[in-house]
C-alpha cells in the first residue's frame, strides 16, 4: 500500500505538470495565437473544447467555445455537425461516419457542466432520440439504412446521459455495453465494435474504416481508445447503479484493450484507457490498474509536454485536407483525461 501511495504521488505529480504547460498554452493560443479563428472553421477542433477548457479552469474560453458552437454547428433539431452549405472534409472524422453520438455527447457534457443548459437540453434530446428501446444502444449512423449500434457512440452516449441526469436512457446503454460484449466474450482474439438490431455483430466493414469495426489481438497500431472507453463508461456506471454485470464486463472490456497488442500503453491512443485504469484501481485497489495509469499517462504527457514547440499552423494547418496527428481536437480531450484521472487518484 505504501508503495502505491509513493507511485500515485509521482503519477500526479507529473500529470499536474503536464497540465500546467497545456493550459499555458491554450491561454496563449485563445489570446494571441489564432485558436478559435482556426477551430471555428469546421466542428472538428471544438466539440471537445468545452470540457477540456473547463477541466483546467479556463471557464471564459469554454464560454466562448460554446457560443462560437451554438452560433455555428448546433442545428435546429439538437444535432451537431457543420451547416449543409459546408463543404465536409476530404477525410471526414470517425464519429460522423461510424458512430454519430459522439461528437455531440461532448458537447453536452461541457454544456451541462458549465451551466449552459439551453445547449444541453437541445443536443441532450438529439442524442436520446438515437437510443433503441430494445437493445439500449445508441444509432450509429445517420447515413446507412441498416440500424447499427457502436460501443463507441453509445459509450460516450451513457456519459452524456449520466451529466444530464437521465438514468434510465444510460443504464439501458450501460446494459448494452455489457450484452455485446458477453456475445463475444468466449472467444476474444478479435472484438467487433458494432451490432444489429438482434445484437448480431456486423463483420463486413469498407476496408477504410476496418479500424474502427473491429480489434485483433496481435496487431499493433490499433484504435485501442474503442474498447478503452467502454471499459470506463462502464467503471462509471458500476458505481452508479451498483450491478455486478457492469463491473466485470469493464474489465472484461479492460483486460482485452491491454491484450492487444504490447504497444497499447505506448499508443498515442491510450488516454480512454488510462482513464480507465485509474477508475478501476480506485474501485478494486488492483496494484496492476495503478501501474498500467502510470505507463499510459507518461504517453500521453510525453505528447503534451511537446505542445510549446509546436506551431499552431503546424498543428491543423488546413480544414479541408487531412489534419496532422497532433490536433487541438487530442489536446482538448487530453487534458480532461488527465484531469480525470488526477480525480481519481487524489
Amino acid at each position: 500500500m505504501k508503495k502505491d501511495i509513493i507511485n500515485k504521488n509521482i503519477i500526479m505529480t507529473e500529470i499536474i505538470e503536464s497540465i500546467s504547460i497545456a493550459k499555458q498554452w491554450l491561454q496563449e493560443a485563445s489570446v494571441s495565437g489564432g485558436l478559435f479563428e482556426k477551430t471555428g472553421l469546421s466542428y472538428r477542433g471544438l466539440f471537445k473544447a468545452p470540457l477540456g477548457f473547463q477541466s483546467v479552469g479556463l471557464f471564459p474560453e469554454a464560454a466562448r467555445s460554446l457560443n462560437i458552437l451554438k452560433s455555428k454547428f448546433i442545428q435546429a433539431d439538437g444535432d451537431f455537425r457543420d451547416p449543409p452549405e459546408v463543404e465536409l472534409d476530404i477525410h471526414p472524422a470517425p464519429s460522423l461516419q461510424f458512430f454519430y453520438p459522439y461528437r455531440t455527447s461532448w458537447v453536452t457534457i461541457g454544456a451541462q457542466r458549465l451551466g449552459r443548459y439551453d445547449i444541453s437540453r437541445a443536443t441532450g434530446n438529439f442524442i436520446l432520440s438515437l437510443q433503441d428501446n430494445n437493445t439500449g444502444g445508441f444509432l450509429a449512423s445517420m447515413n446507412s439504412s441498416a440500424r447499427y449500434f457502436n460501443i463507441v457512440g453509445t459509450s460516450q452516449a451513457v456519459l452524456a446521459a449520466l451529466a444530464l441526469g437521465e438514468w434510465d436512457a444510460a443504464k439501458k446503454g450501460a446494459d448494452f455495453l455489457v450484452n455485446v460484449f458477453e456475445i463475444q466474450s468466449a472467444h476474444l482474439q478479435r472484438f467487433y465494435t458494432t451490432v444489429d438490431e438482434h445484437l448480431s455483430v456486423v463483420e463486413d466493414w469498407p476496408p477504410a474504416a476496418s479500424g474502427y469495426g473491429s480489434l485483433e489481438i496481435g496487431k499493433p497500431n490499433q484504435y485501442s481508445y474503442v474498447t478503452g472507453l467502454a471499459a470506463a463508461v462502464l467503471a462509471v456506471s458500476y458505481r452508479i447503479f451498483g450491478q455486478q454485470r457492469h463491473l466485470q464486463a469493464s474489465k472484461g472490456y479492460y483486460d482485452f484493450t491491454v491484450r492487444i497488442h504490447e504497444d497499447t500503453f505506448t499508443n498515442p491512443a491510450c488516454g480512454k484507457l488510462m482513464w480507465s485504469a485509474a477508475l478501476l484501481y480506485t474501485i478494486t485497489d488492483e496494484p496492476k490498474y495503478l501501474e498500467h495509469c502510470e505507463l499510459a499517462s507518461k504517453t500521453i504527457c510525453s505528447i503534451i509536454n511537446r505542445i510549446p514547440h509546436m506551431h499552431i499552423d503546424t498543428i491543423y494547418p488546413d480544414y479541408t485536407k487531412q489534419p496532422v496527428p497532433f490536433t487541438f481536437e487530442v489536446a482538448f480531450e487530453y487534458i480532461y483525461w488527465l484531469t480525470e484521472v488526477v480525480k481519481e487518484l487524489l
